[in-house]
């Protein structure tokens, strides 16, 4: 998964984004349980449903809230999409796994980023 090493990157950039992502993946999450008991979803419409729902809460997130914390969102895609592919696995796969799997890799993904930047060996702009 991509996400693992997107919510690296936001917790090197801003603590809030990465809680931002949390939050729209938990409502993400509830909402496209909501969702299945009303629409029978699965497969290739469960993930178009997923990551659109994600986007659409997300950009609306952003709508609201860019006025007045104007660098908690990146303009950048991936933030978007990412709490949609973590819904999405959180739907399709156990939950306790996934979140384990992804708090892990994130960890250690941050741990070299962080490592990196410290030694001076990835470049901060």
């Amino acid at each position: 998964m991509i996400t693992p090493g997107w919510m690296a990157l936001a917790l090197v950039e801003d603590h809030l984004q990465a809680g931002v992502m949390v939050v729209m993946t938990v409502v993400t999450f509830g909402l496209m349980k909501v969702l299945q008991r009303i629409v029978i979803l699965y497969g290739k419409r469960l993930f178009a449903a997923v990551v659109l729902l994600s986007v659409l809460l997300q950009v609306t997130a952003f709508l609201i809230i860019q006025r007045d914390v104007p660098l908690l969102f990146a303009h950048q895609t991936l933030g978007f999409v990412a709490p949609g592919l973590i819904a999405y696995q959180l739907i399709r796969q156990p939950k306790g796994a996934t979140i384990l799997a992804t708090t892990v890799v994130s960890a250690a993904t941050y741990g070299v980023v962080i490592s990196g930047i410290l030694t001076g060996l990835v470049p901060v702009t």
